[in-house]
This record gives C-alpha cells, sequence and structure tokens, in this order.
C-alpha cells in the first residue's frame, strides 16, 4: 500500500500548567512506518521543569465520548486510565475504565473495570476473580 494523502509522522505535545501538573499528547500517524497509529497520553504531578511521581488512584488519561442534546454536548461515555496502585521508578501500575450515562442522566458509572492484575469487573470496581460480575448474566451458546 502506498503512503496515504494527509498521513505524516507527527508529534503534538500540550503542556499545561493546570493545578500545577505536567500534561501531554502524542499522536503518531506515519504510513511509511511498521508502528500502529497511536495516541498516548503523559501525565506527572509538579511544574513542567520540576516533574514529580503521579499517585494510586490518580487519572493519567481519558476518552470521552459527547453527543448533542438540542440545547449542549453533554458527556455519554469515557474510557479513562489510572494509576492502580503505587508507582515507583521502572514500576506503573495501570487500570481502564469504562463508563457511560444510564438514560435520563448525564452523570457517568464506571461499569467495567481492568485492573493492574488483570482481573475484570463488570458492575464491580474491586473484581477478586479473573472476571467477577455483579448483576445477573446471561450465557447462550
Amino acid at each position: 500500500m502506498g503512503k496515504l494523502p494527509g498521513l505524516t509522522k507527527s508529534k503534538m505535545e500540550i503542556i499545561s500548567n493546570d493545578n500545577d501538573q505536567y500534561h501531554s499528547v502524542y499522536y503518531l500517524a506515519d504510513s511509511d512506518s511498521t508502528e500502529a497509529m497511536t495516541i498516548s497520553f503523559a501525565k506527572s504531578e509538579g511544574t513542567v521543569d520540576s516533574k514529580v511521581a503521579v499517585v494510586d488512584g490518580e487519572t493519567i488519561g481519558e476518552l470521552r465520548g459527547y453527543g448533542y442534546d438540542g440545547a449542549t454536548f453533554r458527556r455519554a461515555a469515557g474510557i479513562y486510565f489510572s494509576v492502580d496502585g503505587i508507582p515507583n521508578v521502572d514500576d506503573m501500575p495501570g487500570k481502564i475504565s469504562f463508563l457511560t450515562a444510564l438514560d435520563g442522566t448525564t452523570t457517568l458509572t464506571e461499569r467495567m473495570t481492568v485492573k493492574n492484575d488483570g482481573k475484570v469487573g463488570i458492575g464491580t470496581t474491586t473484581p477478586s476473580r479473573t472476571l467477577t460480575v455483579s448483576g445477573d448474566i446471561n450465557v447462550t451458546t
């Protein structure tokens, strides 16, 4: 496949001092590369010139979906990336959370969790087994 028009390797870095935190977003799109297209989030505490480690429970990246309700844009769903344990040099335990808004609300609720140890929770944020489901399930063949 030849090079796709408009795709080039690029890096977009957004540096913000909101609440004295460092944030950056990287985007890579290169049709001549063997690497997949990537969106990366990076966050630290402290400032741009004096970074400090993130802490357990801290959200380090989010993907959010909004829809227009006739008056304004409202959040409908999100995928959150967070720290799931105590970070240390060469150690960054992570968690992925999937959230949705119930019909009739605009409040996001965590529906599924993937913890740093690989345990998955559906309907619970604290899975105790490889797969923990809180609520009714339906299994068909």
